[in-house]
């Protein structure tokens, strides 16, 4: 019995044209899919990071390609150690899924804009500049940006910088926490198929 002709790199691109090949691609390019995406969509497929979402989108494409490709080179297992594998893969998916939602939850407001109909979703920080203290001390975070507006000039205004950043950077780095390892296992799930 011949053991099977080793699988080349277009070969193994070639067999993304498949379920788990599908799922890899549409989970990696969905980032950058999201930004054409109608109405407040775009925020619940990817973070609102202000400026950077865009290059962030790319980021995270990128890394997602990177993915596909170290899937490729990963040693060989056995059925049984790559289950144990993707489980674990999988494990830390879930994971970084409840530090995205969590951070979500923290740093990101929602701000109908009823004159437009329409929705706008912007990421803020921890910590309110003393100009916020001192102009809006009552106010909530959606007072504050229903006043002053939702650019990144106005929420440099009311959060500090390093709470803006470490906020964004949270949620950056979970999203790819959570989406990355699903990249990576519907990518070896390609390697793997028959």
């Amino acid at each position: 019995m011949h053991a099977p002709p080793p699988v080349t790199l277009v070969g193994y691109y070639k067999k993304f044209a498949s379920v788990s090949g599908v799922m890899a691609a549409a989970t990696g390019v969905g980032p950058l899919v999201s930004a054409w995406l109608p109405g407040a969509a775009p925020a619940y497929v990817f973070p609102p990071l202000g400026e950077i979402r865009m290059p962030a989108r790319l980021g995270v494409v990128f890394l997602a390609v990177a993915a596909t490709y170290i899937s490729f080179y990963a040693p060989p297992m056995l059925p049984r150690a790559a289950f144990s594998k993707f489980f674990r893969v999988g494990l830390i998916s879930l994971l970084a899924l409840g530090c995205y939602l969590t951070a979500f939850r923290h740093f990101v407001r929602r701000i109908d804009a009823p004159a437009s109909g329409s929705v706008i979703f912007v990421s803020v920080g921890y910590q309110r500049t003393t100009f916020a203290v001192r102009t809006f001390a009552s106010d909530s975070d959606w007072d504050m940006l229903r006043a002053r507006g939702t650019n990144d000039e106005e929420v440099s205004k009311l959060w500090t910088d390093r709470s803006v950043d470490v906020a964004r950077l949270c949620l950056f780095a979970s999203y790819c926490g959570f989406v990355l390892p699903l990249v990576l296992i519907f990518s070896l799930g390609v390697r793997y198929q028959g």
